[in-house]
């Protein structure tokens, strides 16, 4: 039988740039917490209105877990500074990495990178998922 002791929080950070679909992301994050966190979960989830990628990048390093579903042609972008953003444990997570799919700039650069490993899951839309090297 396990006995679990969680002393810190976890902290899922949800980040919607379009006000409207914000709105609605904050609506059911509330449902969440009222129908299956307690008060004294150690989950903590927090709203952000705002620009993924560049809440991303000023976010302190030391992420599990991140999951990327951006603008295709920023990718790239987000995969320049995944690594330094990554705990040692973190993998990202990309969604339509088959449909719309990577561009060919995009795969590049993920072949050329030293510090990611990746793999390319067949699910009906695909999933990117990377792994930081040490």
């Amino acid at each position: 039988m396990f006995n679990f002791e969680h002393n810190d929080k976890v902290y899922i950070y949800a980040v919607e740039k379009n006000p409207a679909r914000y709105k609605v992301l904050e609506d059911n994050i509330e449902k969440i917490r009222k129908n299956i966190l307690s008060e004294k979960s150690f989950i903590e989830v927090r709203t952000v209105n705002g620009d993924a990628v560049e809440f991303l990048d000023k976010i302190e390093p030391s992420l599990d877990l991140v999951f990327v579903d951006i603008e295709k042609n920023q990718y790239k972008q987000v995969l320049s500074f995944l690594p330094r953003k990554l705990s040692k444990i973190g993998i990202g997570i990309f969604h339509n990495a088959l449909i719309p799919g990577l561009d060919s700039d995009t795969r590049k650069f993920l072949e050329q990178q030293e510090q990611l490993s990746y793999h390319v899951v067949p699910t009906h839309l695909g999933l990117l998922i990377v792994k930081r090297f040490d």
